[in-house]
């Protein structure tokens, strides 16, 4: 068996594939499995393009690890490349047994990669995977599998952790300048945070809505909410 990191270029116009494969016959006519690649395969016809084999390897682990280091970022933005993601990610079963002394390597490695996506998604290059995830979740709620507002899917139940996990990552989380004026804002108003109704008078100010609010001054600033913010259980009733 042979391990092998190939590119496939597009004698048209230039464009290319760069990706790994293993294989009995290093000649056979495999020219490429992302989706991008396939579909101009298909346009333009096999015939129109060529395959150029980069490196031969022995081992599976290897061979990833050397697509990972070929297909960066600068491939994923460069406007004649196929390929939609950083390579290597076949390759997380060496990554965490062989290196899983190594945090700082493994964590450069999944944020390379969470970042490859997330410029995929910014770029419009995975707009496609947008709108078909879109229409899924359409076709879900008609049929009354997946529900507005909630936790959910039919079937599958959300732990509290992983809610809270879903919850840090949304709206809620603030970059440290958004904290900074955060902060700054609210104790340079004039709210009377021992009033009910603050919550109200807070929210445009830092363009938040009125349900978001109490949770992120209780998080952000919880030693000012303890000591100034109107609490129910105290007041006075009569």
């Amino acid at each position: 068996m042979y391990h092998v990191i190939y590119k496939t270029v597009n004698v048209i116009d230039q464009s290319y594939y760069i990706g790994y494969h293993s294989t009995n016959d290093i000649n056979d006519d495999y020219l490429g499995s992302g989706k991008i690649i396939k579909a101009a395969i298909k346009k333009y016809g096999k015939d129109n393009f060529v395959k150029e084999i980069l490196f031969v390897f022995d081992n599976k682990e290897q061979a990833m690890l050397k697509e990972h280091e070929l297909v960066d970022q600068k491939v994923i933005d460069d406007n004649k490349s196929y390929n939609l993601k950083i390579g290597g990610e076949g390759g997380w079963d060496y990554i965490n047994n062989v290196l899983k002394d190594d945090p700082e390597y493994r964590k450069e490695i999944y944020d390379r990669m969470s970042n490859s996506l997330k410029e995929s998604y910014a770029s419009g290059k995975l707009d496609h995977v947008k709108k078909a995830t879109t229409e899924r979740n359409k076709k879900l709620w008609a049929e009354g599998k997946l529900k507005r507002g909630t936790w959910s899917i039919k079937g599958c139940i959300l732990t509290e952790e992983h809610k809270k996990k879903i919850s840090d990552n949304n709206g809620n989380k603030l970059s440290q300048k958004e904290i900074d004026d955060l902060i700054y804002i609210v104790k340079n108003s004039k709210i009377d945070f021992s009033v009910h109704g603050w919550v109200g008078k807070l929210a445009p100010l830092i363009s938040r809505k009125p349900q978001k609010v109490n949770y992120i001054i209780k998080k952000y600033m919880p030693d000012f909410y303890q000591q100034k913010c109107f609490k129910r259980e105290n007041r006075v009733i009569g």
